[in-house]
């Protein structure tokens, strides 16, 4: 099986020893003549039945190109996190962790507390 992945050239990056990966991310590039697709998975989990009536994992098929572009700098920094953890705070629509998603979550709350005050709709879900 592992030959066939990597004759497909498929990679495949599992995790990090000093760091918890718990979304699940897949980017396929596919190649048409000379221009290059991308499309990309994100679920927040592994869809487990047992948990499914507890809580609910999200996921997401998309070709959006911010989305790809983050996901491009997640998967050079899961290749060298030594030498590309600043590749990660360029993400402009993934919140990831350690790095941009404290300071957004704090962003995006701070906005919902003054729309309350100014007493606008709340969106922050």
């Amino acid at each position: 099986m592992e030959r066939r992945i990597r004759r497909s050239r498929v990679k495949v990056l599992i995790d990090l020893s000093n760091m918890k990966l718990h979304a699940k991310l897949c980017l396929i590039k596919k190649r048409v003549k000379n221009k290059i697709t991308q499309y990309g998975f994100i679920s927040t989990g592994n869809v487990n039945e047992k948990t499914a009536s507890v809580y609910t994992d999200y996921c997401i098929l998309t070709s959006d190109k911010n989305i790809m572009a983050d996901m491009d700098n997640i998967f050079n920094y899961i290749e060298q996190p030594k030498t590309k953890i600043d590749t990660l705070n360029t993400c402009k629509t993934l919140l990831v962790s350690p790095v941009t998603m404290r300071r957004q979550l704090t962003l995006f709350i701070n906005k919902e507390i003054q729309a309350a005050k100014s007493k606008k709709l709340l969106l922050l879900l």
